[in-house]
């Protein structure tokens, strides 16, 4: 099995010998190439890139990362095809993880990791836990995770030839729209343990200015995913199946009312379905304080009560509980 990693490139003589060193250092024992796709650089990235192993190739008619990609990975031998970025750097064991993924997981046809910033911001804690959380959840519900880092994306490439590469594709080409297309064909696996380090280059812009790109990205998302249809591979041809699909915002909308539903049986103190009352000072017996606005109700509150004593509980009844006292 032949490995491609594929670099697309514009003027990064500063960022990308760190990328290709750290690639060039990988503890994967198969067979694999780099691969830089050079947009048009006007400065010494060709260069560097065949001086430190790379096999270069040249893409300047049209610019953008989707188009560079794109000639990349048809220049490419392998059968594992693998997006990287100059502007990362990668850990030795990086790629021996993703063939491992590959090997033992004949059905899937990608593997997405995640990235982390080489020097975070304040806040990239919290974007870590949440682009993580979503991942893996959507990754189970779906068989696709949600936020898919263009550093760190493999696919077999009989399935990307199948799903048409790149072409046609208009928000996120080689993150969410390829792994969309690439779901159509088969499972798409996500694990948080094929990380990369990343550049922070893009998240040091004033906080304002970021804001406004989540958001203007957020709505760019909705257009785009409200006409893309979930589809299985197995119903792909189906004509029933075809008047039967539902986009994702749809999905994840009732998924996160179904969590906050959910939340009334999973989380005893969640005032969901009412009302939840707590005592203030703590004490050592156990207690429960019931409340009965249109009760209590017999023989039901009876049997509860026996059934409370009999583990030891304190039992008190406070009808139409309006308050509890700070000292009860």
């Amino acid at each position: 099995m032949i490995i491609s990693i594929v670099i697309p490139a514009l003027n990064e003589e500063k960022l990308l010998p760190v990328c290709l060193m750290s690639l060039t250092s990988q503890d994967y024992r198969g067979e694999y190439e780099i691969i830089v796709a050079d947009n048009g650089s006007t400065d010494n990235t060709p260069a560097i890139a065949a001086r430190l192993g790379a096999r270069v190739v040249s893409c300047p008619e049209k610019k953008g990362v989707a188009h560079a990609r794109q000639l990349g990975a048809e220049a490419a031998r392998g059968d594992i095809l693998i997006q990287a970025d100059a502007d990362t750097t990668y850990p030795t064991d990086w790629l021996r993880k993703i063939a491992c993924h590959f090997s033992s997981e004949p059905e899937a046809v990608a593997v997405a990791g995640r990235f982390l910033y080489t020097t975070p911001p304040w806040w990239a804690l919290a974007e870590y836990v949440c682009r993580n959380y979503v991942n893996w959840l959507t990754a189970v519900l779906f068989g696709l995770p949600l936020f898919v880092s263009g550093a760190t994306f493999a696919f077999r490439r009989g399935a990307f030839m199948m799903a048409h590469g790149y072409q046609g594709l208009t928000y996120a080409a080689d993150q969410y729209s390829l792994a969309v297309r690439l779901r159509k064909i088969g499972k798409i696996t996500y694990d948080s343990r094929v990380y990369v380090l990343t550049s922070s280059r893009i998240v040091k812009n004033p906080l304002f200015v970021i804001f406004r790109d989540v958001f203007v990205n957020i709505v760019r998302w909705i257009f785009y995913a409200s006409s893309v249809p979930v589809v299985s591979r197995a119903h792909a041809s189906s004509a029933k199946s075809r008047q039967k699909r539902v986009s994702y915002p749809f999905l994840l909308i009732a998924l996160l009312i179904t969590s906050l539903l959910a939340s009334g049986y999973l989380v005893p103190a969640s005032p969901v379905f009412g009302k939840v009352y707590a005592m203030v000072a703590k004490s050592p017996e156990k207690v429960i304080a019931l409340t009965f606005n249109d009760g209590p109700n017999e023989p039901y509150t009876s049997q509860i009560i026996e059934q409370l004593q009999a583990e030891d509980y304190t039992f008190v009844t406070i009808p139409e509980m309006q308050s509890v006292p700070a000292d009860n």
